[in-house]
């Protein structure tokens, strides 16, 4: 029996293995000065291409596998509300789990320097290498291939949460497996309730994009949970938690009208 032949979520179990022991193998060191460069390559020829070759041979309709649908401006604006509450209770969830597990999941100082810019073209790079094309090459494979795949079995909580824990295990990075599998759900949501890859690529690009900012500016000197695990203000947190809430609500009201 051929990959294409078999049950969808075997053929997005066995592409997203594909890709992660390919990855696994393949990635450099943080420290490596071509990282962020070889990091380009391997999204582009094995996070993007494996999927969209597998869906290509499948004979699959690839704007349909892949929720490529039109975006609007009331969505997109929820969107990005969603993915900005998130972010701060991400880092409430962080100090968390280094309180009661010991667990640190904040970024390694290989990544830091990864991450950290001496001029604007390098920070334009910066942003092109490890913001926008991870997050346009791995939502094509986790919220596209991966999560269309699992909900052709029409159990959507359960392909929501084993398409976020794919994404979390992903990363390879066990201290921020919980964090980062809580992100995944957040954008594999926001897929299922609009319908469109094309929001949870923007939210994606907004959240690496946020860790390039706090690694680039003094926001860490305002917002101190940023750059070590601490309390996050508990008038931000409901802020947070409130928009959120409406923010999941405003985008299933406009999935139920469409």
């Amino acid at each position: 029996m051929t990959l294409l032949s078999r049950s969808p979520v075997t053929q997005a179990l066995v592409v997203f293995f594909a890709v992660f022991l390919s990855t696994l193998l393949l990635t450099p060191a943080a420290a490596n000065p071509t990282a962020a460069l070889q990091s380009v390559v391997l999204q582009l020829l094995l996070v993007a291409l494996v999927p969209l070759a597998v869906l290509h041979l499948s004979n699959l309709d690839k704007r349909s596998a892949l929720s490529l649908r039109p975006v609007t401006a009331k969505n997109f604006f929820w969107c990005v509300l969603f993915a900005l509450s998130v972010l701060f209770l991400l880092d409430e969830v962080v100090f968390w789990q280094e309180q009661l597990t010991g667990v640190r999941a904040s970024l390694s100082p290989e990544i830091q320097k990864l991450l950290r810019a001496d001029s604007v073209l390098q920070l334009i790079w910066i942003f092109f290498a490890l913001a926008l094309t991870p997050a346009i090459c791995e939502e094509l494979l986790f919220r596209g291939f991966i999560l269309g795949r699992f909900l052709e079995t029409g159990q959507p909580g359960q392909s929501l949460m084993m398409s976020s824990l794919l994404f979390g295990l992903f990363h390879r990075n066990l201290p921020a497996l919980l964090p980062t599998t809580l992100a995944g759900v957040m954008l594999a949501f926001v897929v299922w309730r609009t319908g469109s890859l094309y929001y949870a690529i923007v939210m994606h690009a907004l959240v690496n994009t946020w860790a390039i900012l706090v690694v680039n500016t003094r926001l860490g000197e305002s917002l101190p949970w940023t750059r070590q695990p601490s309390h996050v203000p508990t008038w931000l947190l409901v802020v947070c938690v409130l928009g959120v809430m409406l923010a999941a609500k405003e985008l299933q009201r406009e999935r139920v009208s469409a």
